[in-house]
């Protein structure tokens, strides 16, 4: 009995530091300066953190995406209206991802709302496998709160917490009781600057998102296997047969990354997803005898094209960009306002030359960005099979 008697007495003390510590950003019961105000292990859960935190913010409107969205959209911004909001973008989403995070949200019972940040490489189906998605958090969400909750893991993640409050590198994701992950704003800063910021997330993109080892191909759909496009069919069929508005929009790409799509030979299989993408939601509307949904292309110029400072200066801010792929919480705003206001799918054939454009004028002032992708890209399919 005594040893029965411990073991309950030390889950119930691991629960309580747990609960109070929230190294995961779930509970927000309490505030504590020195002991729980940065969670640097977050990064580590961050899948499981979003879906039980949405699991208890019980979302109106829900803001689903990759990291872009995270670091884009703001719960608070006016375009909400004050609907209680929730941002659940999470970094390298899949298509398949977006379904459960879907589930999860409406899961609560008060969601009327879905805004959908699409993004290119969410779309490759080399990169969605079998097991793909939330599929823990979305079906036993109550077992794993609670696995969570008494775990040995999450103890240890709170004792880090606590003991890392005095280093801990700013620029961090750090979750917030409103539903938002904030990044600092000077974090490409502190990497080095925009520059070499740049550079790193283009490397990641082209290796891990397009040129996916070991054959190095995007494909929206693969022969017996995943279809990227199936679960965005999916989400979109459950929205329309539960009464949720959805708003979809195509995430802009700084003309450095458009650069790498290129480079990669991608650019045709860009226009093919975005008509992909116009073609599935006009089926599930047939389908639902409603609407279509609104898919917006909330592009700028100013954006697409905006210069990076000279390598090594780390002390300048970028306006609309933080890094080729993420945009600032000021382009999110404008972006958002749009896309609230839109109304019908944009052009593909437009928004292509649009991009395209964007592309050529910015690398015709700046060549020698161009030839650094080019050598990057090239560097990496020597590591291609054929």
């Amino acid at each position: 009995m005594k040893v029965i008697a411990s073991a309950l007495l030390f889950l119930l003390l691991a629960a309580g530091i747990n609960i109070v510590v929230d190294p995961l950003g779930i509970f927000f019961a309490a505030d504590l300066p020195r002991v729980n105000r940065y969670k640097p292990e977050i990064l580590n859960y961050w899948r499981t953190s979003l879906s039980l935190r949405a699991r208890i913010f019980k979302p109106e409107v829900v803001a689903l995406g990759s990291s872009r969205v995270l670091a884009g959209l703001e719960p608070a911004d006016p375009a909400f209206k004050g609907a209680a909001t929730f941002n659940m973008g999470l970094p390298g989403a899949t298509l398949c991802d977006l379904r459960d995070g879907f589930e999860i949200a409406r899961a609560g019972g008060r969601l009327k709302q879905v805004i959908i940040g699409l993004d290119f490489f969410a779309a490759n189906a080399r990169r969605i496998g079998p097991d793909c998605g939330l599929r823990e958090e979305r079906d036993h969400a109550q077992r794993l709160l609670l696995q969570t909750l008494f775990s040995s893991d999450t103890l240890n993640a709170s004792l880090k917490t606590v003991t890392k409050q005095g280093r801990v590198d700013p620029a961090l994701w750090q979750p917030s009781p409103d539903g938002h992950a904030r990044l600092h704003p000077d974090f490409a800063l502190k990497k080095g600057g925009p520059r070499q910021m740049f550079a790193e997330m283009e490397r990641i993109y082209a290796k891990d998102y397009y040129l996916l080892p070991p054959v190095c191909k995007y494909e929206l759909a693969v022969p017996g296997g995943a279809d990227s496009l199936g679960y965005l069919r999916q989400l979109l069929d459950a929205a329309h047969a539960n009464n949720i508005e959805v708003r979809l929009f195509f995430s802009p790409e700084h003309a450095r990354m458009l650069g790498v799509i290129a480079e990669t030979g991608l650019l045709p299989h860009y226009a093919a997803w975005m008509q992909g993408v116009l073609r599935v939601n006009q089926a599930a509307a047939a389908a639902a005898k409603r609407p279509p949904f609104v898919i917006a292309a909330p592009y700028e110029r100013d954006w697409l094209g905006e210069a990076l400072p000279p390598l090594g200066d780390s002390p300048t801010r970028m306006r609309w960009m933080l890094d080729g792929s993420h945009y600032t919480p000021q382009a999110g705003s404008t972006m958002l306002a749009r896309v609230m206001s839109a109304a019908g799918e944009p052009d593909v054939a437009k928004e292509m030359a649009l991009l395209q454009t964007a592309a050529e004028n910015y690398f015709g002032a700046h060549p020698e960005e161009r030839a650094e992708i080019a050598r990057m890209v090239a560097d990496l399919r020597r590591a291609c099979k054929p």
